[in-house]
């Protein structure tokens, strides 16, 4: 068994190429403060940004198709397709053996699935 243990990195934007594996490390979103009207720090009235971790499908490996910043084209490994927003999505680089495990696993349980539906 490999013993060995990858981290996964923090990438800026122009840093992401196509064919590396990817995984989105949170999700900025941003609010009008209208909950806080009396706040001193919401009184310009402006967005106020949030962090939030992905969901867990979100957080699933993807690999990269294309890039044009600030927009990353990505699919998954059930080859749906998404593009992404680097100004709202924070991604890191997965290893790339993690990543190609990651999908081989999930096709090969894809093809068995799909194998045993066209039995019935």
């Amino acid at each position: 068994m490999d013993q060995q243990t990858n981290l996964a990195r923090r990438l800026a934007p122009e840093e992401i190429n196509k064919g590396m594996f990817v995984a989105v490390l949170s999700i900025t979103h941003e609010f009008i403060p209208f909950f806080c009207e009396s706040s001193s720090v919401f009184e310009r009235g402006e967005p106020y940004r949030m962090a939030f971790l992905p969901d867990e499908e979100d957080a699933r490996p993807l690999k990269v198709v294309a890039v044009c910043l600030p927009f990353v084209f990505v699919k998954d490994a059930h080859r749906h397709h998404r593009t992404l927003d680097v100004r709202r999505h924070r991604v890191a680089e997965i290893d790339w053996r993690f990543g190609k495990k990651y999908f081989n696993s999930v096709n090969r349980a894809r093809k068995k699935s799909t194998a045993s539906a066209k039995e019935c």
